[in-house]
């Protein structure tokens, strides 16, 4: 499960949607509950594995390539992971996050994201500002054995919550 606080602001550029979490399409900025799940929907199965590349580093000149180009590195020390120009599911993610918790032992692994100021273009567009996110999966990642919880702080309607299930979070 994923918590996630996330801001953008500006106008919308979208395409229409069945309901459907999944990312078909661009997203544009990210203003409702819809477009938060789309954008974890497009990030979650690639995001896993870039912080399973950064399990093993010990510096953050040691970075990994993130899927689709771009790179992700992370300071031990601060347990910081700084995303550069790194794509993820059609979106390109530039800021920094706090690892609160990398890959944990076990079939069924989990990761913390933190406190982290992310600058989205691409497929989204926007500021993200995170509070928590969690992410599980089973080794080896897949899309169907990956889920996700994720609340956004949203400056035009409050607090957003979403999660992989597509159930409202309690």
């Amino acid at each position: 499960m994923a918590v996630l606080y996330l801001g953008a602001c500006g106008p919308a550029d979208k395409e229409s949607s069945s309901g459907d979490s999944g990312a078909d399409g661009p997203i544009g900025t990210l203003d409702d509950e819809q477009d938060y799940a789309r954008f974890m929907h497009a990030i979650a199965l690639p995001l896993v594995g870039v912080l399973i590349e950064l399990e093993d580093r010990t510096s953050a000149d040691d970075p990994a390539a993130c899927p689709s180009g771009g790179a992700a590195a992370i300071d031990p020390a601060l347990g910081q992971v700084t995303f550069s120009a790194c794509q993820l599911g059609g979106i390109t993610i530039s800021g920094t996050a706090v690892l609160a918790q990398g890959a944990s032992a076990g079939p069924d692994k989990s990761a913390f994201l933190a406190g982290a100021q992310l600058t989205l273009s691409g497929g989204a567009a926007g500021l993200v500002l995170m509070q928590l996110a969690e992410l599980t999966w089973q080794d080896p990642p897949t899309e169907a054995g990956t889920t996700w919880r994720a609340s956004f702080e949203n400056g035009m309607s409050g607090q957003i919550c979403v999660q992989s299930s597509g159930q409202p979070c309690s």
